[in-house]
């Protein structure tokens, strides 16, 4: 069971200004100037905006997808994205696991920040900055039923978009201060936003003068004032993880003789160092033209030690062993982005283009021996340094523009990404002489991609999207003795309907066809030995150069509702039928002594189903308005075809996955108070399954996270 509880926590938040005019908001009103507005309709309309914006952008989105905005983020009192991940509906957050979608292998889920691939690294295309302060994000998009614009995962696609630069000067500065097995660690995170230049004050009122007559060709209109702001967020990061681990395992022979039985025991502590640095400047151009750049740099370093010993019987002898393993890691993401919008009369361009590097350094050196009988029978020293190198430079276009009953949009993406790996190991056995084996890998990929998508009123109120993606991709990787290409081309559409069954009430389908890339990572064939002492569930991970794209027909229909004053509260059911479904398949040699590896694989076709039902409200009809009540549960459900004809479940699925939390919220900055809240989890159990090689189940657990805070 696990349980975080943040007893200190201090935040800082000074906030001054008001908000300018309405005139760099398209469509917005005009304004002549800088300075506060004298409207008093405009108050109430932010307000009502800011109360009901996720879900208004949850019941007018094309396809099913929940919202998750600044404001709830911080009513779940989450430290990290991480941890706001794990409190999504249908979504799982861990280390080892990474980020998995209705129970799916971590390469069904497509993560996107600010709309676009980041490079994953040793992640396999995961979020390699999942540790970023919560205080960084703006809104995380759940995005389950894919779309032309928002496809390629055939479990779901997750959208975090980062902080957006303020016009209303705010500076935000937090402290907090945890402790894991004896240790303590800290953290800090500072933000400072608001205007860049500053409004000329608005003439006073007086009396009204009728101006002289003028030959001067020069107007003496005053020209519009376009404020440009800014963000700057700065975080360092400071944790301790770890486990204490107890095992058990049996082998059997063909005959169900006993083969192997051994009993473990091992101790792992990480202590990881984090910074990271997030400027974001936005400002108009012009009347139509506005533009944004959007930086991005994190550092990190990692120290782990681990120690571990087994005892058991192989047959007739009594076998045991010890191990001993530091790893020192260091890894750094840059990335620089600028985006530029136009806006026609009916239509707006949006452009993008971005440039990544990451780069990981990675150290191990390990002791471990065997023993017989009581005689040392084998020994090993290693050393395995590991360096990798991304590189990735990216751009998009995108066309929306809205005629008569219909919303439509075109657009096209680029994406040239190049993965780089050298490593060297270092072998001493104390039996026989040292080796040294250095060795290079590469993969690298082109994909370029075409959509258009029209959404229409077909009656009444109903909405009809018809959407078609086109997307070709280019891919190579080379192990140094084995290079190996693969070029394909894929047609995704999509449709989706939805139908207002009254005011509060809607209804929704979806049917699409999506396409899963692989990872540049799993496509590699090296082996990459596991921390610790290796088990079935800490084995080796072996790339698979022949691992084919996941295709899947996805069918999704659903209930979503209002609450008042500021709820919502959804049912969706899913089935995903997949043709060569990735699953990362667990084996071991015939020897005791052979390790254990995880290689990815396809196995053919499968279907994945469930059900996931979300609520959100306040406690007002439990007499607490002024608190917030959240809660969302998914049944999970799979079957993977075998060449024998059984089926087996989707291995480490869960059964079902809850999530229940209430809290008091974040108060305004301009009151101050204290804030907090708790959220129970629950995951149930999985199946390791026939289909990886290897038999065994994880029991179902839970976890509780409360915390508590004042605003100073």
């Amino acid at each position: 069971m696990p349980l975080k509880v943040n007893p200190i926590a201090l935040s800082i938040m000074l906030a001054s200004g008001a908000s300018y005019g309405q005139s760099d908001i398209p469509g917005g009103r005009g304004a002549s100037g800088g300075g506060a507005s004298n409207d008093p309709t405009l108050l109430p309309e932010v307000q009502v905006r800011e109360n009901r914006q996720s879900v208004e952008e949850r019941f007018q989105a094309p396809g099913s997808r929940v919202t998750i905005r600044r404001s709830d983020i911080e009513n779940m009192g989450a430290d990290t994205i991480a941890d706001v991940l794990k409190q999504l509906p249908g979504v799982q957050s861990s280390e080892s696991g990474g980020i998995r979608m209705r129970g799916m292998d971590r390469s069904a889920t497509q993560i996107l920040v600010d709309g676009e691939r980041v490079s994953g690294g040793r992640r396999g295309g995961q979020l390699p900055f999942d540790q970023l302060p919560s205080e960084m994000i703006e809104r995380i998009e759940i995005i389950r039923s894919p779309t032309a614009e928002y496809s390629g995962a055939t479990g779901g696609t997750i959208n975090i978009v980062l902080r957006e630069p303020m016009e209303k000067r705010e500076t935000n500065l937090r402290f907090t201060n945890g402790f894991a097995f004896g240790r303590s660690a800290g953290t800090a995170f500072f933000a400072r936003s608001g205007p860049l230049n500053s409004a000329e004050p608005l003439p006073k009122l007086g009396p009204p003068q009728v101006p002289a007559p003028s030959t001067d060709t020069q107007t003496s209109e005053r020209k519009p004032f376009y404020p440009w702001t800014y963000f700057l967020g700065m975080a360092f990061n400071e944790r301790v993880t770890g486990n204490d681990r107890t095992r058990h395992s049996d082998e059997v022979d063909s005959v169900g003789t006993s083969k192997l039985s051994e009993d473990g025991t091992e101790s792992t502590r990480t202590r990881t160092r984090e910074f990271s640095m997030f400027p974001r400047i936005n400002g108009r151009l012009g009347p139509q033209d506005s533009i944004i750049f959007r930086p991005y740099f994190t550092t990190n370093r990692v120290t782990s030690t681990s120690e571990g010993t087994s005892t058991g019987t192989a047959g007739a002898n009594n076998i045991a062993g010890n191990s001993s393993e530091t790893l020192t890691s260091e890894r750094y993401l840059l990335r620089l982005r600028a985006d530029w919008t136009h806006n026609f009369k009916d239509s707006k361009l949006e452009t993008r283009m971005s440039t990544q590097k990451w780069k990981e350094d990675a150290l191990r050196n390990r002791q471990e021996s065997s023993f017989v009988n009581g005689a040392q029978v084998s020994g090993l020293a290693s050393i395995y340094d590991d360096k990798r190198s991304e590189t990735e430079v990216s751009g998009g276009m995108k066309l929306t523009g809205a005629g008569g009953t219909h919303i439509w949009l075109l657009g096209g993406e680029y994406e040239n990404r190049k993965l780089d790996i050298e490593n060297n190991t270092v072998l001493t056995p104390s039996l026989g002489g040292a080796s040294n084996v250095n060795k290079v890998f590469n993969s690298s990929i082109q994909r370029s991609v075409v959509f258009v998508q029209d959404e229409w009123t077909v009656a009444a109120k109903n909405t009809l999207t018809m959407g078609l993606r086109y997307e070709h991709f280019n891919r190579d990787s080379d192990d140094g003795t084995t290079i190996s290409k693969d070029v394909r081309s894929f047609l995704q559409p999509s449709l989706n309907y939805r139908q207002p069954i009254n005011a509060t009430v809607q209804f929704r389908a979806n049917v699409a066809r999506t396409t899963k890339l692989p990872s540049l990572t799993d496509v590699l064939d090296r082996v990459v030995p596991s921390l610790g002492t290796n088990t079935v569930s800490r084995e080796d991970s072996v790339g698979n150069p022949g691992l084919k794209p996941e295709v899947a027909l996805n069918f999704d229909i659903g209930l979503e509702k209002r609450l008042s004053p500021r709820g919502q509260a959804g049912l969706n059911l899913f089935l995903r039928d997949i043709d060569d479904l990735i699953v990362r398949k667990t084996t071991r040699g015939p020897l005791a002594t052979d390790r254990w590896q995880q290689r990815p694989d396809n196995f053919g076709g499968a279907k994945v189903y469930g059900i996931e039902a979300d609520w959100k409200s306040d406690l007002g009809w439990l007499g607490q308005p002024g608190w917030d009540f959240t809660a969302n549960a998914t049944v999970l459900q799979s079957k993977v075809d075998q060449l024998s004809g059984a089926h087996t479940r989707i291995p480490g699925q869960p059964h079902y996955m809850m999530n229940f939390g209430v809290a008091k919220p974040f108060p305004r900055a301009s009151t101050g108070g204290w804030y907090g809240g708790a959220t129970l989890s629950l995951t149930g159990a999985s199946d390791i399954g026939d289909v990886t090689g290897s038999g065994g189940r994880e029991r179902a657990y839970f976890g509780l996270d409360a915390y508590v805070g004042s605003i100073i």
